[in-house]
């Protein structure tokens, strides 16, 4: 997913230190980051009926009226409290060849599966679901 030619990446994306190459590191305060990132979250495909189901609370918020739709909450807040906008699914092979540390805890009982993995943890972590992941 791009936004001007930029890939948009996951909220919990700009927690993770920056890899060889990505450029400077530019602080900024969160609330100007949210501001910013408010307007491009838009471009983001969010499961309307998906999103409603998977979180009842904002389900609730939107039958109060406290958001107009699950896009609507998704833009204001969900995007910041890194909830999945839609169902994603995980490439198996590639997730657990790039995180070794998710390979044993299944190995040891400790994680169900990747998609359990990444659903649970990995999206919060700032972790991809495949290769060529575009939020």
């Amino acid at each position: 997913m791009t936004y001007n030619g930029a890939r948009m990446i996951a909220f919990a994306e700009f927690f993770c230190a920056p890899r060889d190459g990505e450029g400077a590191v530019v602080e900024v305060s969160e609330a100007r980051l949210r501001q910013v990132m408010a307007a491009a979250a838009h471009i983001i495909v969010v499961d309307e009926e998906w999103y409603l189901r998977t979180y009842p609370d904002v389900q609730e918020a939107v039958g109060r009226g406290t958001f107009s739709s699950a896009m609507d909450h998704y833009v204001k807040d969900g995007y910041f409290e890194n909830r999945l906008p839609r169902p994603i699914v995980v490439e198996n092979d590639w997730y657990l060849k790039e995180y070794p540390d998710v390979a044993d805890g299944i190995r040891i009982g400790r994680i169900q599966s990747p998609q359990h993995h990444f659903e649970v943890y990995g999206f919060k972590e700032g972790r991809h679901p495949h290769s060529d992941w575009r939020l």
